[in-house]
């Protein structure tokens, strides 16, 4: 019995002293594994804080860089009044990330891209430079509703100096964009969710807050919602409030309105007025350290796992970073190309328009010059074209149609265009055609671009000396289809094999030493590929450095037996219709009566004389409106044709058409329209069309191509 109790005793006491043991263990095991996962969540946050901080850094630095840029540019432009200056800032803005710039005048006056002004009271945004700044963020609310900004949005700003229009002098510029453009940049949650990031202000105000949306006028505050809790540790709104205003580094914590404890990490941003803030629920603690304890191996790994997916979001966001910079770089550089070429044939305009001027008297330099004026403006026009190709292109909007062509016609078009360009350069001019079907389906004007895209290049790049073969060859695929063949081969400096893998890429251009003073946008071989592909067709390239290239484009048609109009009206001529008498001509043209519509007063008086030196009967309406009404008033048969612009005040062209195809009078149906008018899209020509007009002229006007259009339509008549 004894020995039962003695052997009872020493098991209890093994027992204890294991207990002991064990709990000693775990005790220590909790303590290490709270402080192991305290730490490790500290050094998560600092992480996840400094990616933040720097995302927010770089992408706010970008934006006040673009700002920088805009000032700059608003420099050259030398305005000479406020309006010229709204103008400028307008366009800058349609091609900036900002979706509101404007200028503060010294005493606070508000100047902005959408043509209002507002003094200091109505839009203070003066008040953002107080200090001293130079640079400055901050979060706007246009609680007046005075300039209709319906939600808060992200103010950046730059100080301006010795900036004066029209007597008054600019302090400073900003821009505004919406909060969600710098959420992109932060983590939407952290910790599964549990917790999330954010940038404040000093005062409170989110610049980012866990509701990634923004409201209408709705201004989300860290104070309001602290006010809402309880501190844990004797700290205070108005302590916090000390620390963000010192910019300083710290924690806290808090119960929520619903109990709930909660770890809220600031840092400040340096040289911004920010800070950035994590806040993550003490619950996170608890379940990890249970984890731990239930399952530390499986922990562990999750826990290693959950470290690869950060440093894969790390890595990823840095990547993202990287990439937005280098489109940035890429855009700026373009638009500096852009601006090279546009300001280059400007110079040329202007100065050629002087010169015209001073040589008035002089019929042959006067002939010079303007000829080329005009291959100037042809070379502008080509740019913008380029310019709204690439666009048209990005939205998926291309245009390419399917109509009679004829080769040999494109290729004497090709000749005349280029060769005086090739010659003028000591280049000599070669063109080979081995065409066996003259006349297939497909888009003449595309083919054309493409072309004089390629030998246009050739000739930029081949020195005086060389030489540039055109070649044309087809073979038959099937009794319906055939293969055309273009090959551009010259003599140029050519390319280098690096240049030659990116060719086809937007603003792509060699930085060969042979090539480094050649000049462009970096958008024709863009442009030729995507016009090919959009065809059907093929285009390839070979180039050696120093030694020359060859590009060839292949085309597969269909065959066709009609021929197109523009080789019907040659043929009629050479068939023996021989032109009347220039004064017999226009007195004939005496008897058809043409309505001119046009809104722009310039462009206006321009084509009403162009038509009445060839000998036509012209009336201008300034808008809509009055071209229905002057139809309405004329007899029956007055008008032979309308040339009707799109765009106009008080009534648009298309209306116009529609209304006069309305009216109860026999000619009213059959009047002949045609759209004259810089909307040039294929949605515009289907507008047009819709609207009851029976063709469409595309501005700039080529004057030949109209004439042609007018003649053959009313020799029809």
């Amino acid at each position: 019995m004894n020995e039962k109790k003695k052997h009872g005793k020493k098991k209890l006491f093994i027992s204890i002293a294991v207990a002991l043991v064990i709990g000693s263990i775990v005790f220590f095991y909790v303590k290490e594994l709270n402080d192991a996962v305290k730490k490790n969540m500290q050094v998560s946050v600092a992480e996840l804080a400094e990616h933040d901080i720097k995302s927010i850094r770089a992408y706010i630095g970008m934006m006040w860089d673009s700002l920088g840029n805009i000032q700059e540019r608003m420099n050259s432009y030398h305005c000479d009044t406020v309006e010229q200056t709204q103008e400028r800032m307008n366009l800058e803005c349609a091609t900036s990330d900002f979706e509101f710039l404007c200028l503060v005048a010294e005493d606070g006056t508000v100047y902005t891209d959408k043509y209002m002004t507002y003094s200091r009271n109505e839009l203070d945004v003066l008040s953002f430079f107080s200090g001293g700044k130079d640079k400055t963020i901050g979060i706007f609310n246009d609680k007046m509703r005075v300039a209709d900004i319906k939600r808060e949005m992200v103010l950046y700003g730059v100080r301006l100096n010795d900036y004066e229009i029209d007597g008054i002098k600019f302090v400073a510029m900003a821009g505004m964009c919406s909060k969600e453009s710098v959420s992109n940049f932060l983590s939407v949650s952290v910790f599964e969710g549990s917790g999330y990031s954010g940038v404040i202000d000093h005062n409170g105000n989110y610049l980012v807050s866990e509701v990634r949306t923004t409201a209408l006028n709705r201004q989300d505050n860290l104070f309001t919602r602290l006010r809402h809790g309880k501190f844990i540790g004797g700290n205070s709104i108005e302590a916090v409030r000390e620390k963000l205003v010192k910019n300083e580094t710290f924690s806290f914590q808090y119960l929520d309105t619903d109990g709930v404890r909660k770890d809220i990490y600031c840092k400040s941003i340096d040289g911004m007025d920010l800070t950035f803030l994590m806040i993550i629920p003490a619950n996170v603690l608890v379940k990890q350290i249970m984890n731990f304890v239930v399952m530390s191996m499986v922990i562990l790994f999750v826990f290693v796992i959950i470290l690869i997916a950060v440093f894969i979001f790390l890595y990823y966001s840095s990547q993202r970073v990287n990439r937005i910079s280098a489109e940035t770089k890429v855009r700026n550089e373009f638009l500096t190309n852009m601006s090279h070429e546009i300001r280059t044939p400007l110079n040329g305009l202007i100065g050629l328009n002087h010169l015209s001027r001073v040589h008035i008297d002089n019929k042959d330099k006067l002939e010079k010059y303007l000829d080329k004026m005009q291959s100037t403006a042809t070379y502008l026009l080509s740019l913008v074209n380029d310019v709204l190709d690439v666009a048209k292109f990005q939205s998926g909007k291309v245009e390419v149609i399917r109509e009679p062509m004829c080769i040999d016609t494109i290729m004497d078009e090709i000749w005349s265009m280029q060769y005086n360009n090739v010659h003028s350069r000591g280049v000599e001019f070669l063109m080979n055609r081995d065409i066996s079907f003259p006349f297939v389906m497909g888009d003449e004007v595309r083919v054309k671009q493409v072309l004089m895209n390629i030998i246009g290049n050739a000739a930029k790049f081949t020195p005086e000396g060389g030489k540039i073969t055109v070649s044309v060859t087809q073979q038959e695929e099937d009794a319906n289809c055939v293969m055309t063949t273009f090959t551009c081969t010259d003599t140029g400096c050519g390319m280098s094999p690096k240049y030659l893998e990116h060719i086809w890429e937007a603003f792509s251009q060699d930085k060969n030493s042979d090539s480094a003073g050649v000049k462009g946008t970096g958008l024709g071989m863009t442009i030729s590929n995507l016009l090919v592909r959009a065809m059907g067709g093929e285009i390839y390239v070979e180039s050696e450095l120093g030694k020359g290239s060859t590009f060839t484009v292949i085309l597969h048609s269909e065959i066709t037996k009609t021929i197109p109009d523009i080789v019907e009206s040659h043929t009629q001529y050479e068939e023996g219709t021989e032109p009347e008498a220039e004064d017999s001509g226009r007195e004939k043209k005496k008897s058809f009566h043409i309505l001119v519509a046009e809104d722009v007063e310039l462009n206006a008086e321009i084509l009403v004389e162009i038509l009445q030196q060839e000998g036509f009967t012209v009336d201008h309406a300034a808008n809509g409106r009055e071209a229905v009404e002057m139809f309405r008033q004329s007899p029956p048969g007055e008008y032979d044709i309308i040339l009707m612009d799109m765009q106009m005040p008080i009534m648009d062209g298309c209306t116009a058409s529609m209304e006069i195809r309305k009216l109860d009078r026999p000619d009213a149906k059959t009047v002949v329209i045609f759209a004259c008018t810089a909307n040039t899209f294929q949605e515009d020509r289907d507008k047009a069309m819709k609207s009851g007009m029976d063709g469409f002229l595309s501005k700039p006007i080529r004057v030949s191509a109209m004439l042609n259009k007018l003649e053959r339509t009313l020799r029809g008549k």
